[in-house]
């Protein structure tokens, strides 16, 4: 038994010799083909659109009948009303309340990219409402922080997928 211990620990300190080694000798090229841009930021605004999107209650239930249709539909339509550059030049496919953006590409033989975000959230806890900072709901902006129900999962990644198409 001793030496099947032995024989792992050599093997495994042989294999993380090897990584080390491919890690420090294989330096990936630069590709210096892009340029970095320094695109300027409006922090505030781009806060205040996501404290707004924050406000549609746009909850994902098991039961659909437990669906606020009106909070996915004002989300839509906020979208559209918030990023007219997106919607004036990507392509919108709708699946129900999935959106889909295509954005076509200056060179079609180069390969596609992919962005993906999602804003439905999860239901709050009935009876949970008390312990929250601040209302799930209201998108309130608090001390340089962004509090409500998708700040984080996931709305922060739609809102921050739009700008950026905004200004590219």
């Amino acid at each position: 038994m001793a030496r099947l211990l032995k024989a792992a620990g050599i093997a495994l300190v042989l294999v993380f010799a090897i990584v080390l080694a491919r890690t420090f000798l294989h330096t990936p090229q630069a590709d210096a083909s892009g340029q970095a841009m320094n695109i300027p930021v409006d922090a505030d605004k781009i806060a205040a659109h996501l404290s707004e999107a924050i406000r549609f209650r746009t909850v994902s239930y098991q039961d659909d009948a437990e669906r606020q249709q009106d909070q996915f539909d004002g989300f839509i339509a906020w979208v559209k009303a918030t990023y007219p550059e997106v919607d004036r030049s990507l392509a919108l496919i709708r699946l129900n309340d999935t959106l889909l953006f295509k954005w076509a590409g200056s060179e079609a033989d180069l390969p596609p990219i992919l962005v993906t975000g999602h804003y439905d959230v999860v239901p709050v806890i009935p009876g949970t409402e008390s312990a929250w900072q601040h209302p799930p709901f209201d998108g309130v902006i608090a001390d340089g922080v962004i509090w409500g129900r998708g700040a984080l999962d996931d709305k922060s990644a739609v809102v921050a997928i739009l700008e950026a198409t905004t200004v590219l």
